[in-house]
């Protein structure tokens, strides 16, 4: 055998096929949505109720909110950080928007735009701080979680303002034929996440970052600016829900956002993400999203306690802790 033949050989030994590099790159998706269609199934064989096109409708909707914000806050994760800061923004957005908005319709774009913009400098503000002063973003978003929920208590401590119809048809109850509007829009949006993150520079440079930020900045990659970039994105899905959540409920109060901050987090982790940053993916963190959403609407259906319902996520809590500490072994 020549040198050539057997070095062609080794290669072929240790090039594994395609379809098992996939599978192993992307195996917590495979099996998140394994999961997904096995309830789906199942609660469609034990609940009539269930498979009403209704309720499947009410499913996906109510995955708009909570799927936004993960999605945000997995574009953070990527770069190796975390934003808690996202719930009480959302509160205070939405408390500013029905306050702002007062039931007039002439207000609505206006102040959408005008809270989209605070909602991304709160982001740059997250980026910078962590990038320029080099605080740890879990520190820097805690005490944002903190600051921007007492300033919404400042502002209220009660629902305030209210939303015109108009805005609530658009951004939640509004169809379009069977399909509600709300969908349609985070289908988009999703759409939008996965080519920015897979078919862009910008995000290959993100995934860089994550992967090893000195090894990015030898490579020409400005680091902080990327960081900085995903903070921004995330401010922006926490303005985008925030407006959302008002819509939904027509007046903004102080419990819009509750919790929130860790439900993302647990999703991104669930879907694959990494908190040291470099893996993760849309699509995965979508799968966490509606699985829990799924679950919490059969509990409804099967008229079972709320008690349950904050046990069952602090199960799905405890699975994403194991899911993270598997990944630092």
């Amino acid at each position: 055998m020549t040198v050539i033949e057997s070095r062609a050989s080794a290669v072929a030994v240790v090039r594994k096929p395609v379809w098992r590099r996939i599978l192993q790159e992307y195996a917590n998706v495979f099996a998140i949505y394994g999961l997904l269609i096995a309830m789906v199934v199942g609660a469609a064989i034990y609940s009539p109720v269930f498979r009403q096109p209704e309720n499947i409708t009410n499913v996906l909707r109510q995955s708009v909110l909570l799927g936004i914000v993960s999605i945000g806050q997995t574009i953070v994760i990527l770069t190796a950080g975390v934003d808690l800061g996202v719930g009480s923004g959302m509160m205070l957005l939405a408390m500013l928007a029905s306050g702002f908005i007062d039931g007039q319709d002439e207000r609505v774009l206006p102040v959408i735009a005008l809270c989209i913009v605070l909602g991304m400098l709160i982001g740059l503000y997250h980026g910078v701080l962590v990038t320029k002063l080099h605080i740890d973003s879990f520190i820097v978003t805690l005490g944002s979680f903190s600051i921007l929920r007492g300033i919404g208590l400042g502002y209220s401590t009660a629902p305030i303002g209210s939303i015109p119809e108009s805005m609530s048809d658009a951004l939640y109850y509004g169809q379009l034929g069977p399909i509600p509007y709300i969908i349609i829009g985070f289908a988009v949006f999703v759409i939008a996440a996965v080519v920015l993150l897979r078919m862009t520079p910008f995000g290959r440079k993100i995934f860089a970052v994550g992967n090893n930020p000195q090894v990015a900045r030898r490579a020409g990659i400005n680091a902080d600016w990327i960081r900085i970039a995903a903070f921004v994105i995330s401010g922006l899905c926490m303005a985008f829900a925030a407006m959302v959540a008002a819509g939904r409920a027509g007046v903004g109060g102080p419990q819009i956002g509750e919790g929130i901050e860790l439900d993302s987090l647990t999703m991104a982790v669930i879907g694959g993400a990494s908190f040291f940053g470099g893996r993760g993916s849309v699509i995965g963190t979508l799968g966490g999203v509606l699985i829990l959403s799924l679950i919490f609407n059969l509990l409804v259906v099967l008229n079972i306690s709320r008690f349950y319902h904050t046990l069952i996520k602090g199960i799905i809590i405890m699975l994403a802790i194991t899911i993270y500490k598997q990944q630092q072994a």
